[in-house]
């Protein structure tokens, strides 16, 4: 497992790196529920790769840093696929737009609902909102 996030239910979001998921813990709960992946190790929609970073806004979409994809998924609630909103269109190590992302490691979304994503050299990139 890698990134957490909690959010002001104090559920709490568990990036599962080698599960290829992420899962979602209600307070006090031991279970998980998966919210994003859970289908393999995969690029199809409903699949993840080496996710690490999680971000869920107040509304409760899951932002899912895909690692190995080399794109930023979003998965709305009750959702059974990802819709990727940040590259997806290989890996490219120079990371300066969202078309092209070099192993995203976290993700953000701001209340202007602007995208930051995080890649494995430090770099941020910003979507503009």
């Amino acid at each position: 497992m890698y990134e957490v996030f909690i959010d002001d239910n104090k559920n709490i979001y568990i990036a599962h790196y080698n599960d290829h998921s992420v899962k979602k813990y209600a307070a006090g709960s031991t279970t998980g529920v998966v919210v994003a992946g859970g289908n393999g190790q995969g690029n199809n929609s409903n699949q993840l790769n080496g996710p690490l970073g999680v971000f869920v806004d107040s509304t409760g979409n899951v932002y899912v840093a895909d690692r190995n994809n080399h794109r930023v998924q979003k998965w709305e609630p009750d959702a059974t696929a990802g819709i990727t909103i940040a590259g997806g269109n290989g890996s490219n190590d120079v990371c300066n737009n969202l078309s092209q992302l070099y192993y995203p490691k976290k993700v953000y979304v701001d209340k202007n609902e602007s995208l930051y994503v995080l890649d494995e050299y430090g770099r941020v990139v910003k979507s503009v909102s």
